[in-house]
């Protein structure tokens, strides 16, 4: 039985995805949990499946080509079946965007089309090399993939990556080409303005060294200050929900749920899983949930549906000594909080007393478009309050 892999819809929200690189190539023997091709959409590059045991016998939407969801990229039949005629031939590459099933014919005879591939020392080279044997003209006997065709392709295909004047260029791809067009997109469409404040930490920063022993304890996590952050704003959100909005077709979307965004820095850019209804959880639950998307996004397990549904984003860059920036808004959200670095610093209290606090850098980014300055200025002067008074978590003692 001969079956049509489509474009899958990784989510709500997607309608077209990129096909990055094919894992398998035209001939080789599948089985369903075989990684089939790497696929890339607006949110992340994500493997996708074979889901059916068989030969890959066609591959037709070719790497690097944006297509919609549903789209026909490749068809796996049985190990003796013929190809259904109507992908035989070039015209037909064009196949109309739906998704069913095809049943094929038997077929009895030899499978010509995998004796032209070459031999199995050959494929195995080609495997080894990830190259799709599709793209090679064999320069054998009846036009047969030799070791040598193999070898020219390499050559050529190395030239992608070049040197000149001893300056490497390589092409922006993959995760990092996803975070170019979404914040390339943001800054096009945003009226971005940016908020900065300081906040005394002292309470915040007692509590930790109280209950850091406790939290290792019993979640084997090393606590951390952004874990304080994340609550605070899941509790300051609840009281603003004019700032937990999203822009949705020229209209305002006030969401029903609070669900955080934690920026996470990976080896080829950006990662911004989601912490859900993050204002229903406790706050252990809410260090375990950043500890465990954090860990998926550095390892490379975070799913399709980690990164949906974010209504606000935290991004913390105190750890590498900045005091201020202006995060990119994360669309579809209308505000990002940018967290800087504690510094302690001299404060004058009253009857001209001084004391040195720890103090933290806060830079809230919202779109003028939805969010006057006064209700973010509103929104983050509690925040600050939140920060100074965290009684709530005293019960974790």
């Amino acid at each position: 039985m001969a079956t049509e892999i489509v474009m899958p819809k990784l989510g709500l929200t997607m309608l077209e995805g990129i096909i990055l690189k094919w894992k398998k190539s035209e001939g080789d023997l599948i089985k369903k949990t075989d990684i089939l091709y790497e696929i890339e959409t607006d949110k992340v590059v994500t493997e996708v499946e074979a889901g059916v045991d068989g030969i890959l016998k066609k591959i037709i939407v070719k790497e690097g080509i944006k297509e919609p969801v549903g789209t026909i990229v490749a068809i796996i039949t049985d190990i003796d079946e013929e190809i259904p005629d109507k992908f035989n031939n070039d015209r037909d590459l064009e196949i109309p965007k739906k998704l069913k099933t095809i049943y094929g014919k038997e077929n009895n005879g030899i499978n010509i089309y995998k004796k032209k591939l070459g031999s199995p020392a050959v494929r195995k080279l080609a495997m080894e090399n990830n190259i799709d044997l599709k793209f090679i003209s064999g320069s054998g006997p009846a036009g047969r993939i030799i070791k040598e065709d193999i070898v020219n392709y390499i050559k050529q295909k190395n030239k992608k990556i070049f040197i000149k004047k001893q300056e490497k260029y390589i092409p922006i791809k993959g995760i990092r080409k996803i975070v170019s067009d979404r914040v390339s997109k943001s800054s096009r469409e945003t009226a971005s303005v940016t908020l900065m404040v300081e906040s005394d930490f002292s309470k915040i920063k007692n509590l930790k060294e109280k209950i850091k022993l406790i939290i290792g304890r019993e979640l084997k996590i090393k606590l951390s200050y952004t874990d304080f952050i994340i609550w605070a704003v899941s509790q300051t959100l609840e009281r603003h929900p004019n700032i937990n909005v999203s822009f949705e077709n020229n209209n305002i979307r006030f969401n029903s749920n609070i669900n955080l965004g934690i920026a996470v820095d990976i080896k080829d850019g950006l990662l911004v899983p989601v912490i859900k209804n993050a204002n229903k959880k406790t706050f252990v639950e809410l260090v375990k949930a950043r500890f465990e998307l954090v860990e998926k996004a550095r390892n490379g397990d975070v799913c399709f549906d980690d990164l949906q549904d974010n209504t606000f984003t935290i991004t913390n860059m105190g750890m590498l000594g900045i005091d201020y920036f202006t995060p990119i808004i994360n669309l579809p959200e209308v505000a990002t909080l940018g967290v800087g670095s504690i510094k302690d610093k001299i404060i004058v209290e009253k009857h001209n007393n001084f004391s040195i606090k720890p103090i933290i850098h806060l830079s809230l980014t919202f779109d003028h478009r939805l969010i006057d300055g006064v209700p973010a200025a509103r929104f983050l002067r509690d925040l600050i309050d939140t920060i100074n008074n965290p009684e709530k978590l005293e019960e974790i003692q």
